[in-house]
């Protein structure tokens, strides 16, 4: 299976309910005034393995884009960017679109990342906690995991670590 990451930028596409005129995008953005005037930028991400494309629909990039989408339009995000590798074990860290989100991070450029769930994000428990304990709550970046029902502006949460010593 052919690896890849997406996101390539479609501004004219994007109405105000964060769906795109074209199905196929790959991408919607949403710009968020910050208190320094810096608008920050609200990733959807998606990841497949190969191993994982094994099991299906349900963890198809598609779905995965779809309960994103779904769930930011049911929750007051408007508009917003999806971003997905395919193809990439979540024991990857060097995955081209993780990468270029946690860049964008580390740049104070994103105020969210909503996740299906936190194996999409990623597996291994010390890595995963240095972004959802440390990095993310240092730059202010709020993560959801929709199936978990897990959001950190909702404070700690005593379960993450488990699940992330689950998913390794």
């Amino acid at each position: 299976m052919k690896r890849q990451s997406r996101s390539t930028n479609n501004y004219g596409g994007v109405q105000s309910t964060g769906q795109s005129n074209n199905y196929n995008d790959t991408h919607f953005t949403k710009r968020v005034a910050h208190k320094n005037n810096i608008e920050k930028k609200i990733y959807l991400y998606g990841r497949l393995s190969n191993e994982d494309a094994k099991h299906g629909d349900s963890y198809s990039i598609l779905n995965q884009r779809k309960i994103l989408s779904q769930y930011a339009e049911d929750n007051g995000f408007k508009t917003w960017e999806f971003i997905y590798d395919d193809g990439f074990s979540g024991s990857d860290w060097e995955r081209p679109a993780f990468k270029k989100m946690i860049a964008e991070v580390e740049s104070g450029l994103v105020s969210t990342i909503i996740v299906k769930d936190l194996s999409r994000f990623g597996r291994g428990y010390l890595q995963s906690g240095f972004y959802q304990e440390v990095l993310f709550p240092k730059m202010e970046v709020r993560l959801i995991s929709i199936h978990e029902n897990l959001d950190s502006d909702e404070g700690e949460n005593d379960i993450t670590p488990v699940i992330n010593l689950f998913n390794e």
